[in-house]
């Protein structure tokens, strides 16, 4: 229809999925075999969750959908659990997601899942851990359907629970009432998170398929579905559908259900069948984290329109989690004097001790997130302006980058909340924009001497979206000799809920041990005159490897006084915890309430401090006050970049610089630090002003552990007298036990208290979870026969991972300080330890704690002298002694594991320096000969765009236009950009006609013109020349367009990120080049604007002269250049043989008795092959095969042949022979590649018989043609054969892609004749 193909040419659909029910498949489980009957009964029918356990495991819908029944909520949970068991036993899934869980008892979580691995060997993908308790260990993962119910090695014992994710398990709570609650505060919300079943790293079924392009397919699949019938299949699939709850009467009571109903007759089901709607919907992929994620924004679609598509989308077996992105907002003289611990009540002398020790933020890089900065301000100007492109120029006074929007937004508003939050963060003073010009000014930042890499989230007076947690979290961090240890995040969201957002920012945290997310708490304490409300810290403050910051007032000239309390109370507005799981929120305070700080105005240039400081909450001059926890938390996220600086200037441990003793911390040793030296509050202001308050208390949901206070944490010669010891990066493997022995010391030491704490980056959680810490860690101190536990309990902590106790001591006394690991979902976790006071350390130990619980995950033997400290053994100089404990109990672990386990051995993850300080030695080169530049370019013109770039990607797609109108250009060649020198690629050069917009994904609209092996790259900011001869000359006709796809399969080619402008980005009096996009390699991943970086060499011809190439539109072959790649003589490479078989020609005439059948050439979908059907009209023998493949080198392929049909065998190996693997030399997109002609024995086929081919790469690059016929439907004949429509197929027999043409020909053989 024409709304179906004006949906596929505005997503540019490369392939279809039809995800319909396939008969052939359904047999396949449910026919003949009984044996799959009884075996699927007797899985179906074990264990299963109830309604009860599965809410305390993971937030759903699933308690709204059902509130309202009169029937008992478990019993229609199993029927539920039933209906979609039968569903999954009825439909071709394939793989689709299980909630699987493993309640073996003593068994942590981890060895928990190397059980369940164990069990479901062969059937199961990635397993994603949800929930780690000590009765139960939950995780999300992608079964295979066939390997599940048919395999006779599956047993599940009766500890294990398989429960499939039916579709409202998959709406994550809340996502409904966002979109039923209409207008309001929910009126901004338009933008879905839709989590894929499959792992990002992991190549099972669709895992390995571009996010963005199985988005497209799934809203495809609803149109079409809503075009062949107005009533779907969502409504009777669901737990409330017609067939359950009209069986229990309750179908019409539910309203639920009539909410429901009325969203899908005005939207899917309705006359326009949201139609327009959908091809509205944009989708960006996210692969920040471990999962596949696809993004999916609603502008501009009605609510019932979108709940009517996340039902479709939920049926999806694909899917495995959909919840509501909500949008973020936004939510310094006296606060840097609080935080560094100086006298903030004595105002006629500013302290602040860490300035004064020299600890200023120096050599550090900080990043902040936010609407945007007004960089001519004068605590940011620099006398050479930086460019806000996303670039890097660590030569600049303050600002080092600005990434801007994608929509171009490069600065701040009038007074804008990002330039405010960055000059608290680093702002300093100079007038004329040099650091000779620097002076002490009246709003110096917490960190004045760092420098800030910064991040453009606004857009005008909007703010805050941003494309992928990575390419935000990357802000500082690439293309730097130094990396942004932190961000500022003071923005967020009001869901108090673990979302998307906290878990990407987790996993990037986990991945990156050394870097920290610092963001606002949030300002909703407060709400129509209502204080102290509880539960209302938002994301992503809410993430467990961050630190969320709630807001504390000032003191002196930032407040009221006598209307305000000071700093020892917290704001009123500053929003409050716990976590929806139960965690600890906020973790410190800083001052927020008010905070003076910059004032942009971008109409002016210059702005800076006024004469006379402003009124709190007034402004002046280039300065304002402004009140919230997006004030509080750069306060905090300059704090972390002085301790940062303590340790990596040396220092720790006696509190006087030592560069010796420097060493880089990991963000965990930062947390513990800053926490643990928090100070005690004594209120919380009841309303924005008087003296009304209520008490806090330290861990409490509304301070956490109190407010900043530097003085508090660290030693500080001459301003403090107390001591501290850390370890860093510690491993620690399940069930172990560290000890470690403090002494009290009061000589010449005041503090009368010892304060331990310890902190762990803790692996991230799933979207939705309700017990969010996955690996748990428990410190307790035995003092004078005394047990004291963590964060003022009286039991060990099972929420956080963060935990201190702070204990009154006195001389002479002796603390034991141990750290247990618990219960881990990963074989072994690091952690943090800081002890501050009047201590001395006089032993520490690592055993195995004695217990009944197995002993698992073989490591090392131990060895004297470890350390447990990060990056160099000069850190802290205690050698901790290893203990050995008897071990030898009974082991209850999986039998993968051995029972006599040896002894854990802690070792540094480093034995160097950090990388800031360089080394004396010599820089070695590779032994590369990079070969100097090829032959000049006489005669030749060029066109440059740049060699900057500090982007990566496989390659970019980009278009040039010839500006002559009185001659044609000829390419001749291409320099690119690999900024890695000596790195080896293969690069290919495709070209098309015309503009790259509309055919990134159609790899059938290109034609493969080059490639070239071993080209070695120069390096950043060099050109690596492709030589002359690796395409042939393309002649570009005057005032035409071209397009060029340069790849290389290693992701090594540098781009600079563009904006998505029309301009042309580099210009000669011949010719425009455009940005275009950066793309992954083989025409997959989102598209991404990036400018090429590199050159065309090109010539110049008239027209009216004797042209050296074909005039007009020049005619590229429909196969790859006969010449071969070139080949630089720099390295040396091993290269498979390019041997050329024996070939039957697919073009061979049917004459005689050699003969062939072609398909087509022209598909433009991938999979890694096809099964087919080939009726025979005579007696022949099949003789070979071509094929069409997208590669243009030697790969492996493979033939499988079976009697009769494939349908009914598509996923059962065990059916077909394979009949031939050997290596092919694949000549490209539209071309034959002809199969070695002795490849296998010959297969004769009698006349009226049946046989079916499997033909398959290795690598998915196979091409067919979708097609709407039936499977079994002729669609190419001759007079002596047919060739039936078969299927696209994954390798090995895995996922089935329905309806699908076959690209190639047969050859044959007639016989008797």
């Amino acid at each position: 229809s024409d709304a179906t193909m004006k949906f596929s040419s505005i997503f540019t659909i490369v392939l279809f999925f039809n995800l319909s029910s396939h008969t052939a498949r359904s047999q396949s489980l449910r026919g003949s075999d009984n044996r799959s009957h009884t075996r699927a009964r007797n899985l179906r029918f074990r264990r299963h969750l109830t309604a009860s356990q599965f809410d305390q495991i993971w937030t759903s819908e699933v308690s709204d959908e059902l509130l309202n029944l009169n029937y008992d909520l478990e019993q229609v949970w199993y029927a539920s659990t039933q209906t979609e068991w039968s569903n999954i036993f009825q439909r071709d899934v394939g793989s689709t997601g299980f909630l699987v869980c493993d309640e073996t008892p003593h068994y942590s979580g981890y060895e928990r899942q190397m059980h369940l691995q164990q069990i479901l060997h062969g059937a199961h993908g990635a397993f994603h851990a949800l929930y780690n308790s000590d009765d139960r260990s939950c995780f999300i993962t992608a079964l295979d359907v066939e390997v599940l119910l048919l395999s006779n090695d599956i047993v599940l014992p009766d500890d294990v629970i398989v429960h499939p994710i039916n579709p409202t398990m998959k709406l994550r709570s809340g996502v409904v009432d966002a979109f039923l609650l209409d207008g309001n505060e929910n009126e901004s919300l338009k933008q879905v998170n839709v989590q894929l079943c499959y792992d990002t790293k992991n190549d099972y079924d669709y895992g390995k398929l571009n996010g963005e392009q199985v988005g497209i397919e799934m809203l495809e699949n609803i149109l079409i579905q809503n075009q062949k019938s107005r009533k779907l299949v969502a409504m009777n699939r669901r737990h409330y559908s017609h067939r359950i709850l009209s069986d229990l009467g309750e179908y019409d009571f539910n309203p639920r259900v009539r909410a429901w109903e009325y969203a899908y007759e005005e939207g899917v089901n309705s006359e326009h069948g949201c139609v327009g709607a959908l091809e509205k919907i944009s989708i960006v992929e996210d692969d920040s984290g471990l999962w596949k994620e696809i993004q999916l924004d609603f502008e501009e679609v009605s609510n019932e329109c979108i709940l009517s598509i996340l039902s479709q989308l939920s049926e999806d077996a694909r899917v495995c989690s959909i919840e509501a992105d909500y949008q973020a907002s936004p939510l310094n003289v006296y606060a840097s004097v609080i935080t560094q611990g100086g006298d903030y009540l004595n105002e006629d002398k500013i302290e602040r001790p860490w300035f004064d020790a020299g600890i200023t933020g120096k050599n550090q890089i900080v990043a902040v997130s936010d609407s945007g900065v007004d960089m001519d301000h004068c605590y940011f100007f620099d006398s050479n302006p930086l460019i806000r492109d996303g670039s890097v120029d660590e030569s600049q006074r303050k600002l080092i980058q600005y990434v801007p929007t994608r929509k171009g937004d490069n600065t701040d508003v009038y007074d804008g909340h990002g330039t405010h939050v960055a000059a608290t963060v680093m702002g300093k003073k100079s007038i004329d924009g040099t650091s000779s010009g620097e002076s002490e000014g009246m709003i110096d930042g917490v960190a004045r001497d760092a420098r800030l890499a910064f991040f453009d989230m606004g857009n005008g007076s909007n703010c805050c979206t941003f494309p992928s947690a990575t390419e935000l979290l990357s802000t500082g961090r690439e293309g730097v000799s130094k990396k942004a240890g932190v961000m500022n995040m003071s923005w967020g969201t009001g869901r108090n809920q673990y979302d998307g957002k906290a878990r990407k920012f987790d996993q990037y945290m986990y991945d990156n041990d050394e870097f920290l997310t610092v963001a606002a708490a949030g300002n909703y304490g407060m709400k129509d005159g209502i204080y102290h409300i509880k539960e209302t810290v938002g994301s992503p403050a809410i993430s467990k490897n961050g630190i969320a910051v709630g807001a504390s007032q000032s003191t002196g000239k930032d407040i009221y006084t006598g209307a305000m309390l000071g700093a020892d109370y917290l704001a009123c507005f500053s929003s409050r915890g716990p976590a929806e799981d139960g965690r600890m929120k906020p973790d410190i305070v800083a001052p927020g309430f008010f905070i003076l700080s910059a004032k942009a105005i971008p109409e002016q240039s210059g702005e800076c401090d006024p004469e006379e400081r402003p009124s709190p909450d007034g402004s002046r001059d280039g300065v304002s006050f402004k009140a919230g926890t997006s004030m509080a938390s750069p306060v905090v996220t300059g704090s972390v970049a002085l301790v940062r600086q303590y340790f990596e200037d040396g220092f720790y441990p006696s509190g006087i610089k030592d560069e010796s003793k420097s060493f880089s911390p990991s963000a965990a040793l930062i947390k513990a630090v800053i926490f643990n030296g928090g100070q005690d509050m004594e209120g919380a202001q009841d309303t924005w002003f008087g003296s009304g308050s209520i008490p806090v208390s330290p861990y409490d949901n509304h301070v956490g552990y109190g407010r900043v206070n530097l003085l508090n944490s660290l030693p500080l010669h001459s301003f403090n007298n107390f001591r501290v010891h850390v370890m860093d990066r510690t491993k620690i493997y399940n069930h172990e036990k560290h000890f470690t022995h403090l002494y009290v010391d009061t000589t010449e030491c005041s503090w009368d208290h010892v304060s331990v704490a310890i902190a762990w980056t803790d692996p991230p959680s799933e979207t939705g979870c309700t017990k969010c810490l996955l690996n748990d860690l428990d410190l307790s101190i035995e003092l004078n026969g005394d047990s004291y536990l963590p964060n003022g309990l009286t039991s060990e902590d099972r929420l956080n991972n963060n935990e201190r106790i702070r204990l009154n001591v006195e001389q002479g006394d002796e603390l034991l300080v141990s750290v247990k690991a618990h219960n881990l979902s990963t074989e072994a976790q690091q952690y943090s330890f800081v002890a501050a006071g009047c201590i001395s350390i006089t032993e520490t130990k690592q055993t195995k704690s004695p217990s009944d619980y197995p002993t698992t995950s073989p490591t090392p033997s131990p060895t004297k002298g470890i350390t447990s400290y990060p990056s160099q053994s000069n850190a802290p100089t205690l050698e901790p002694t290893i203990v050995k404990e008897d071990t030898s109990k009974p082991s209850h672990s999986p039998s993968t594991h051995p029972s006599n386990a040896p002894t854990i051995e802690n070792t540094p993850k480093h034995s160097h320096s950090p990388s800031i300080y360089p080394s004396d030695a010599p820089t070695l080169e590779p032994t590369i000969a990079i070969e100097p530049t090829t032959q000049p370019y006489t005669g030749y013109e060029t066109i440059t765009t740049s060699f900057s770039g500090n982007s990566e990607s496989n390659g970019n797609m980009f278009r040039i236009r010839s500006r002559e109108v009185a001659r044609n250009l000829i390419i001749k060649r291409i320099d690119i950009h690999m900024p890695v020198r000596g790195e080896v690629e293969t690069i290919e050069i495709y070209s098309k006609e015309g503009v790259v917009k509309g055919y990134q994904r159609r790899p059938g609209a290109w034609t493969l013109v080059g490639s070239a092996t071993n080209v070695v790259g120069r390096g950043f900011g060099e050109a690596t020349p492709l030589q002359i001869g690796i395409f042939e000359p393309i002649l570009l006709p005057a005032g035409d367009t071209r397009s060029f796809y340069v790849t290389s399969t290693g992701g090594k080619l540098a781009y600079t990120k563009g904006n998505g402008t029309s301009h042309p980005i580099a210009t000669t009096d011949n010719l425009e080049l455009f940005e275009g996009y950066a793309r992954k390699y083989s025409f997959s991943g989102a598209n991404i604007y990036g400018r090429f970086d590199g050159s065309i060499i090109y010539e110049i011809e008239d027209i009216d002269s004797q042209p050296s190439l074909q005039p007009a539109k020049m005619k590229f072959p429909t196969s790859t250049p006969t010449m071969k790649p070139t080949e630089f003589p720099s390295i040396s490479v091993p290269i498979l043989p390019s041997t050329k078989p024996t070939e039957i020609s697919p073009d061979t005439p049917t004459t005689g008795n050699l003969r062939s059948l072609t398909t087509t050439y022209d598909g433009e979908s991938l999979s890694h092959g096809a099964m087919f059907n080939i009726f025979s009209k005579k007696d022949l023998k099949i003789l070979n095969f071509s094929i069409n493949t997208l590669l243009s080198d030697i790969q492996v392929v493979q033939i499988y042949h079976k009697p009769n049909i494939y349908q009914g065998y598509e996923r059962r190996p065990g059916a077909w022979s394979l009949i031939a693997e050997f290596e092919v030399q694949c000549l490209g997109s539209g071309a034959p590649t002809v199969l070695p002609l002795d490849a296998f024995e010959k297969i004769s086929i009698l006349e009226g018989e049946v046989n079916a081919f499997y033909i398959t790469f290795v690598s998915e690059k196979a091409m067919y043609t979708s097609a709407n016929h039936p499977a079994d439907d002729d669609i190419d004949s001759n007079e002596d054969i047919v060739i039936q429509q078969g299927v696209g197929k994954s390798y090995r027999f895995k996922a089935t892609f329905q309806d699908r043409r076959w690209n190639g020909a047969v050859q044959y053989e007639v016989l008797n004749q």
